[in-house]
């Protein structure tokens, strides 16, 4: 097994207490946040430690990746915001409404087109089974995106590096299973992986996938820059 980077959808507890324990989370905001709020974020964290920006709505569900005048300002404050946390990534979802038809693939094609990425990595991850394995694996490969994806349900397509955003289907509040924790385990066999819990009990569960991880490590240096 190589180095695994294991974190939290947001901070769940105290910062402080949280960078004793794992290397990277994952910001989400509703709305990003102000810049003096990032550079603070940056400046308490320990060297080695890394954010991922989650893309906000108003570019991916408000916006639907339109190339709308607010859809590139919002781009432009993710980038702005990104370079603030010094984030290697920003991940970019597009919600189950957002099927995979010719206007919405195309929307896509030209948003990762000129959205300007410089050193960052873009991530993406679709949701529902429509956005097939194939479909996915044209879009990566051709857009130089990397697939977010939930190992329990499905395969990843494009993983440079892998990139597993454990969501958990429904609203189940229990714990993972120890069978769902050995699963994720026997997928982390890249050099490196990063592994963010999104689920209700996701500080349980990062913990519990801590704790049963063997020979690995919650922190690695950060991704290369390479598309």
């Amino acid at each position: 097994m190589g180095t695994v980077r294991v974190g939290t959808s947001g901070f769940c507890i105290r910062q402080s207490d949280y960078h004793d324990v794992f290397g990277v989370v994952e910001l989400a905001p509703t709305r990003l946040p102000r810049l003096v709020a990032a550079q603070r974020w940056r400046s308490r964290a320990p060297r080695g430690f890394e954010f991922v920006l989650r893309a906000p709505p108003q570019i991916t569900r408000v916006g639907a990746f339109r190339d709308t005048a607010d859809v590139r300002r919002a781009w432009k404050s993710t980038v702005e915001i990104a370079a603030a946390l010094e984030a290697p990534m920003v991940i970019l979802p597009t919600p189950a409404s957002f099927r995979p038809t010719d206007e919405h693939v195309d929307r896509l094609v030209r948003f990762f087109q000129w959205a300007h990425r410089g050193r960052l990595r873009l991530a993406w991850e679709p949701r529902g089974e429509a956005w097939t394995d194939d479909l996915v694996r044209t879009l990566c490969v051709e857009l130089s995106l990397t697939h977010v994806v939930d190992p329990l349900e499905r395969r990843c397509m494009r993983p440079r590096p892998p990139v597993f955003r454990i969501r958990r289907n429904g609203t189940d509040a229990t714990a993972l299973a120890e069978g769902d924790l050995a699963r994720l385990h026997a997928n982390c066999t890249a050099p490196l992986t990063y592994c963010l819990f999104s689920t209700p009990t996701r500080l349980d569960d990062a913990r519990a996938f801590l704790a049963g991880q063997p020979g690995g490590s919650c922190r690695a240096s950060p991704l290369d820059s390479g598309p």
